[in-house]
């Protein structure tokens, strides 16, 4: 039987050693570092875009703003990415500018603006690389041109002043149909009363002037009345008892108006 020798054991020995030796000393599972989170940075152009209006003769002023979006970028790759795409976003904005402005009078700020945004809305500024992507969304705010806003200014003024006299006299009206209701309220309560002429004394000048002037022709009107019914009482009297019933009407009428007068 052959005897095997120390050379022989050697390979494998060395072998199952090295084996040993890597699981005693495999390094641990490390994890993938996490994707990063969305970012937003916000930027203002530092100097607005001069734009020109219908005609030439005048400018738009075009303050833009910016929202920049990320996905998948750290904080320092998205400042990369705002500065290297940046210029290719205000370009694209001032060409839209651009266009629209020679649409809209100098004048019509509010819908050049209008339609400005609503352009810039529906843009496309959106940037895609290596699993990352940066959006941007563009704002603009519009002034107009600094000759324009001298020549805007009376008209303005008069707009002011026209809008000012007329809400002036809306609320004049809404006070002087609070003080009738108040008025026609007030002679409903007091109008039956035996006081009323004095205690309308105590109230302002103009009010007591008025309330006893009403009371005073009613009354005047009411002693009328009461005249004409006596003088007809009196009449049917001399006639006979055969018109009791008619006379006992008139006589319960009359003595209702002069309990209601005080009289």
């Amino acid at each position: 039987m052959p005897v095997e020798t120390a050379d022989q054991f050697a390979p494998g020995l060395l072998r199952r050693i090295a084996l040993i030796l890597t699981s005693w000393f495999k390094p641990p599972d490390v994890p993938e570092p996490a994707r990063p989170g969305p970012l937003i940075e916000r930027r203002r152009a530092s100097q607005p875009l001069t734009v020109p209006a219908q005609g030439g003769a005048f400018d738009f002023l075009v303050f833009p703003s910016y929202t920049w979006r990320s996905e998948g970028l750290i904080e320092d790759a998205l400042h990369s990415w705002i500065d290297y795409y940046g210029a290719r976003v205000r370009n694209g904005v001032r060409e839209c500018a651009v266009d629209l402005a020679r649409e809209h009078p100098p004048h019509h700020v509010s819908e050049f603006q209008a339609q400005l945004n609503e352009r810039l809305a529906v843009g496309d500024w959106r940037f895609e690389r290596d699993s990352a992507q940066l959006v941007c969304q563009v704002h603009g705010r519009v002034a107009p041109d600094e000759r324009v806003r001298d020549r805007l200014q009376p008209y303005w003024e008069k707009v002011i002043e026209m809008e000012t006299a007329h809400q002036l006299a809306i609320r004049r009206a809404e006070l002087v149909r609070e003080l009738a209701e108040l008025w026609s309220n007030v002679l409903k309560e007091l109008r039956g009363n035996p006081l009323t002429v004095h205690a309308a004394r105590l109230t302002e000048g103009e009010f007591a002037e008025v309330f006893e002037r009403l009371v005073s022709e009613r009354q005047e009107t009411t002693r009328e009345l009461i005249r004409v019914l006596e003088s007809a009482i009196n009449g049917h009297r001399a006639v006979g008892l055969s018109q009791y019933e008619f006379i006992e009407g008139f006589d319960h009428l009359l003595k209702m108006l002069k309990k209601q007068e005080g009289l």
